[in-house]
């Protein structure tokens, strides 16, 4: 589901224009990414939490160069599902998620 897939069910449940839903969601997504900018958790209930985590940078050695290379702690963002949200995946079968496994599971005796 893409961002324009929810403007537009939004708009035609509230019978509104895809423009006006659009500029809500526009807003709503940059709120959010101020506040992580800012270095705020950003906690909505019975949803989700968005945080910022640096991943620490460590040493590599690179083939190519044939040397060392340093690659820098570089800032992520975590999101966890919350409440009615996590509860509401976790209690689906696993069968439903299928489709879009993407791990791939080895029968006994396949080399």
């Amino acid at each position: 589901m893409t961002r324009m897939d929810i403007v537009h069910k939004i708009a035609k449940d509230l019978n509104v224009t895809d423009k006006y839903v659009k500029e809500l969601v526009l807003l709503y997504e940059k709120e959010i990414a101020d506040a992580l900018n800012a270095g705020e958790t950003v906690k909505l209930p019975n949803f989700a939490r968005f945080e910022v985590y640096a991943k620490k940078g460590s040493s590599r050695y690179n083939i190519a160069a044939k040397a060392n290379v340093y690659m820098p702690t570089k800032y992520r963002v975590r999101i966890t599902a919350i409440g009615d949200l996590k509860e509401s995946v976790e209690s689906q079968p696993v069968s439903k998620f299928d489709k879009t496994k993407k791990d791939v599971d080895f029968e006994e005796g396949d080399d």
